[in-house]
């Protein structure tokens, strides 16, 4: 009884001979298959180098999806082009979701998940040569605002003219900043708005596919109908050709017919002549035989008398 291989990669068991092995090492499956058990042991960071040293996706670009994930060669993330962030696939996010699973489940400290790039500054460059509006926030998430008050106090303000001065710019500065964050669109909002899109676009796909199916049904039936007018209009065609053929044989027999009757009439008149000439010759000779026996017996009688005279004027002479 032959033994069976059992491959670890691919969860699959076959008859264990040299030609199977290789087809099956060799083959697409089990090459994919070995690719993913080996990436799930690289580094996280390694990985997402790895990931970001590939050529982008056109296909994954253009319609936010690549049936291949991560066995695709080509890179699938993307940058934000105004913060100029990376933006990672969900495959590659669910492949990090999984590592931290099983770190957790194996109580080891589980790999942070890959964070947005923060930019620095320029060597040579401070914050306070930065303007007003590219300086980054206070540690305290708030500005201190004694620091203005004192400079208008030494500036000739009271202490509450200062403060209702302060108030009034902290009540405007809020109202702006409200009126700014009504403006702004969320990141849940832009989300959902990119999704909403997406599936417009998957919508658009799907009804332009449908048209391009459905031009392509009527183009066909189009076409077979041509195709059934076509071979129709060369049966009638083969029938025409065959009835004039038809008729062109009925009147070249009909013709042949005719010259044979002509010349089998001709024949006989021919004959006819031919059996008449030959008794016209057959009376000629006739006659002839007649007449020259009637010269023969001309000539003998015409002979027998001048004879008889020759001898009649002989005696008398004697």
């Amino acid at each position: 009884m032959p033994r069976n291989y059992f491959c670890d990669f691919c969860q699959c068991t076959f008859p264990d001979n040299v030609t199977n092995r290789r087809n099956h090492n060799e083959g697409a499956i089990h090459i994919n298959n070995r690719k993913l058990h080996y990436d799930w042991y690289k580094d996280p960071d390694a990985f997402i180098q790895e990931q970001a040293n590939k050529p982008p996706c056109r296909h994954y670009i253009s319609y936010g999806h690549c049936e291949y994930g991560l066995l695709c060669k080509y890179s699938h993330i993307t940058y934000d082009p105004t913060l100029g962030q990376a933006i990672y696939p969900p495959e590659l996010l669910q492949w990090f979701e999984l590592q931290q699973q099983e770190a957790i489940s194996n109580n080891t400290t589980p790999k942070p998940a890959p964070s947005t790039q923060r930019y620095k500054l320029p060597s040579g460059w401070k914050i306070k040569d930065l303007p007003l509006s590219l300086r980054p926030p206070p540690p305290k998430h708030g500005y201190d605002w004694s620091n203005i008050g004192a400079w208008l106090e030494k500036e000739g303000f009271s202490r509450q003219q200062s403060e209702a001065i302060m108030s009034s710019l902290q009540r405007v500065i809020s109202e702006s900043m409200m009126d700014l964050n009504k403006m702004m669109v969320s990141k849940a909002e832009r989300e959902k708005a990119i999704y909403a899109y997406k599936v417009d676009f998957a919508k658009l796909k799907s009804e332009v596919q449908l048209i391009e199916r459905n031009d392509f049904t009527m183009m066909k039936t189009e076409n077979d109908r041509l195709e059934s007018e076509l071979e129709k209009l060369k049966q009638r065609l083969r029938e025409e050709v065959t009835r004039t053929q038809a008729n062109v044989r009925l009147d070249l027999n009909l013709e042949k017919g005719r010259v044979r009757d002509e010349a089998s009439a001709q024949e006989i008149k021919i004959k006819e002549t031919d059996t008449r000439i030959e008794s016209e010759i057959s009376g000629l000779r006739t006659q002839m035989e007649a007449i020259k026996f009637q010269i023969m017996q001309y000539m003998i009688g015409t002979m027998t008398g001048a004879g008889a005279l020759f001898l009649a004027y002989l005696r008398m002479f004697k």
